[in-house]
C-alpha cells in the first residue's frame, strides 16, 4: 500500500458528485481521478450509491492512490461491486478498511 493504514478517505456530497477529500498525517488533500479513469471516458466525476461509472471511477481512483494504476484498471470493477457502489455520498473509509476489501477481492 503506498498510504498509511490510517489515512481517511472522506466523501462529500457536491453537484450531483461526490469531492473526496484524503487525509493523512494531519493533512488533507483533495483526491483527482486517476490517470486510468481520465483515458476510459469523457466524464470523470466521482460517485457513489450505485452500480455506475461514477462509482467506478471512485474505485479506481481509490486503488490508483493505495496501490497503482495496473491495480485500479484490473479491479477498478469489482472494487466498485464491492465496495464504492454501496457507499453514502457523505462516506468516510479507510485504507486499512479499503485493503481488507481489496484483499478479498483479488487472488
Amino acid at each position: 500500500m503506498n498510504r498509511s493504514p490510517d489515512t481517511t478517505y472522506r466523501g462529500e456530497p457536491a453537484n450531483g458528485t461526490v469531492t473526496v477529500y484524503v487525509e493523512e498525517n494531519g493533512v488533507t488533500t483533495e483526491l483527482e481521478p486517476a490517470r486510468v479513469v481520465k483515458e476510459d471516458h469523457t466524464e470523470n466525476d466521482l460517485s457513489t450509491g450505485y452500480p455506475g461509472r461514477g462509482p467506478l471511477n471512485l474505485a479506481k481512483s481509490l486503488l490508483a492512490d493505495l496501490y497503482d494504476e495496473d491495480t485500479a484498471q484490473e479491479y477498478g470493477m469489482a472494487l466498485r461491486t464491492n465496495l464504492t457502489e454501496k457507499l453514502e455520498d457523505d462516506f468516510e473509509i479507510t485504507a486499512r478498511e479499503i485493503d481488507e476489501v481489496f484483499q478479498n477481492i483479488s487472488p
